[in-house]
């Protein structure tokens, strides 16, 4: 009679181990897989809010493009935790090997997205290029909105002067270039009419954003019917 050796027992129980650690491992690598995923749609989803806000806020390009980064970050993460969910499912009929390729799906989808992404930054930076060129070449006055705001600061600045005529604006990228005579009393000494300059020109550097003010002085005799009066 054949015996059989001692550790047959021993060995077949241990490989009933190992084979139940090969299949834990993978739950467990797709289970920190997932976890990672929600992570990052986390991150993406308060960054691409801070962005945004940004953006909003500056009407900055540089921003745009990174929310528009951070809304492809997101999108990739979502659909890489799907396809991780996809994937650890185990083998059925139609797929007698499992669905392990389906993590491949959002690698390609991520790749699509970065390309609609730099069409768009392309398209928001050609577009505002042109909109500051075509401003800047042509000196192109700030709104009627704009004009009343300026002219409502002179007035209110303007303490000590007479009135304030040909008043001029043009826009160049982000500054605003405003230009205006101020009429002050003929007796009115240099020093007096610099600070009521020094005034106005602080006001409208705080109403309107990269103003730039020149103001040219007249003597009173220089006013006119159509200026700006004092308050």
């Amino acid at each position: 009679m054949q015996r059989l050796p001692r550790d047959f027992g021993q060995g077949h129980g241990a490989s009933r181990s190992d084979t139940g650690m090969l299949l834990a491992s993978p739950i467990a690598a797709a289970d920190q897989r997932k976890g990672a995923a929600v992570a990052s749609i986390g991150v993406a989803l308060a960054t691409m809010g801070l962005k945004y806000l940004a953006y909003a806020a500056s009407g900055s390009v540089a921003l745009y493009s990174d929310a528009l980064e951070s809304v492809v970050n997101l999108i990739t993460a979502a659909v890489a935790l799907y396809t991780i969910h996809v994937s650890a499912q185990p083998a059925d009929r139609r797929h007698q090997f499992g669905h392990h390729k389906a993590e491949y799906f959002s690698a390609v989808l991520e790749g699509v997205l970065i390309v609609v992404a730099a069409l768009l930054i392309l398209r928001e930076a050609y577009d505002a290029l042109m909109r500051v060129s075509i401003s800047g070449l042509m000196d192109e006055a700030v709104t009627a909105e704009v004009l009343r705001l300026i002219r409502h600061v002179i007035a209110t600045n303007a303490e000590g002067a007479i009135e304030a005529h040909d008043v001029k604006t043009r826009t160049a990228g982000r500054a605003t270039f405003i230009e205006f005579h101020l009429v002050v009393p003929g007796t009115m000494t240099v020093a007096t009419s610099h600070r009521i300059c020094d005034r106005i020109e602080q006001a409208l550097q705080a109403a309107v954003r990269d103003a730039e003010v020149l103001i040219h002085v007249e003597p009173e005799e220089e006013a006119k019917a159509a200026g700006v009066p004092v308050v």
